[in-house]
């Protein structure tokens, strides 16, 4: 990656109420609130996996709280948004060699994926007999025990696009289900990944407007592509863009020429997808109140709660082996003929109990290990500074107007 020379350090900038400084951070700190966040929107995520498998809102518990649960993508699409913040953040502030940053971020996702992977495959024939055997006809079920049963005909061929992470980004047609069969909640890990591909272009388009205009319209053109699912890059470029413009508003102000399209493009998703545009507001929300704009200090307040930020650090171990226990719990209690309220009582606390203890083991003994090891192996790089900024969370190579 073309290193370009230092900018000048980003002046504390007040405007309409708010602090743009405590949300650009050009210091390299953590901002704290977007590390509760990660626990928060992790944690929706599980419970909203569970609230599906019982079938929670089909009739069964009231209206208002299931739908909140079960409104669990919300969750995904704001962290797809800070993903683009962060990333963007990581690469501006550190200006890491290529190479370091894409070891880096392989060390970041790619040790815990993989043992997760291999515990699922090695799982597939329990999660087959749980979604078979549960008292919960849902539909969602339906379609896991579909995508369960595609990984274990076509086992091979899932593995080859789920080994370099890259399952989201092949055509359903080609290979049914490809991004939810082995790992069904890692589509949005193969997602980033492909954005961490990505970004550096991103890097490379934003120094010319040219450039930038001829990326817009060739992920604009991915987007329009068919038989690709949630898991291709081309279907959540938008929701990337609106965490990358958040940065370069923060840094700048309204003078990056560039963030009124990005913003055009956010607005868009609100209008289009109510879904989208929700995760859009809630991430809006927690970036006022980063800033301190409108008495909304009290989010961040507690979004930076140490409780919180302890799900933060786990929220990747969190998300991605939640459905380990779930599967377990399922298949136990179904074998042992537990009565259907039972079930859902034990899917509830064993899911919740189970993930809780996973996660800090495989956070400490597989995720924690893993960006140590990227750190190492990219420590003679003189941008292993990249790694102090939080793995999710990064002046210099995106130049000011």
């Amino acid at each position: 990656m073309t290193t370009l020379s230092p900018t000048r350090r980003l002046s504390r900038q007040r405007g309409c109420g708010v602090n743009r400084r405590a949300l650009a951070r050009p210091d390299g700190g953590v901002i704290a609130a977007f590390d509760g966040l990660r626990g928060a929107l992790a944690w929706w995520v599980v419970l909203g996996h569970i609230s599906h498998t019982i079938g929670l809102g089909e009739g069964r518990f009231g209206a208002t709280l299931s739908a909140l649960l079960r409104a669990n993508l919300i969750a995904v699409d704001v962290f797809i948004i800070l993903s683009g913040f962060v990333i963007l953040r990581l690469l501006d502030l550190s200006r890491p060699a290529l190479g370091a940053y894409l070891a880096q971020r392989a060390f970041r996702l790619f040790p815990l994926y993989l043992c997760v992977l291999a515990l699922s495959v090695a799982a597939l024939p329990m999660m087959q007999t749980a979604l078979t055997m549960t008292p919960f006809e849902t539909g969602r079920n339906a379609l896991r025990l579909a995508q369960v049963e595609s990984g274990v005909t076509n086992l091979g061929a899932h593995l080859l696009t789920h080994l370099p992470l890259l399952q989201g980004a092949v055509p359903h047609h080609l290979l049914p289900h490809t991004a939810y069969t082995l790992v069904g909640q890692a589509w949005s890990v193969s997602l980033e990944w492909q954005f961490y591909l990505l970004a550096p272009l991103c890097l490379i388009a934003l120094r010319s407007g040219w450039r930038l205009g001829v990326l817009g319209a060739v992920l604009l053109g991915a987007s329009a592509l068919p038989g690709f699912e949630s898991g291709f890059i081309g279907r959540a470029w938008p929701m990337f863009a609106v965490g990358m413009a958040t940065y370069l508003w923060a840094r700048d102000g309204g003078m990056w020429p560039g963030i009124g399209l990005a913003l055009a493009a956010g607005a868009a998703l609100v209008l289009v997808s109510p879904r989208v545009g929700a995760g859009v507001i809630l991430w809006g929300g927690v970036c006022l109140s980063v800033m301190g704009a409108g008495g909304l200090g009290w989010i961040a307040k507690g979004l930076s709660a140490r409780a919180l930020r302890t799900q933060g650090a786990r929220s990747y171990s969190i998300y991605l082996t939640h459905m380990l226990p779930l599967y377990a719990v399922m298949w136990g209690a179904a074998a042992l003929g537990v009565e259907p309220s039972g079930q859902a009582v034990a899917l509830w606390i064993g899911t919740v109990a189970g993930t809780a203890a996973l996660s800090v083991l495989t956070y400490r003994g597989i995720e924690r290990p893993g960006i140590a090891m990227g750190r190492w192996l990219t420590s003679g790089s003189a941008s292993a500074a990249a790694s102090s900024v939080p793995a999710t969370g990064a002046s210099g190579v995106v130049p000011r107007p």
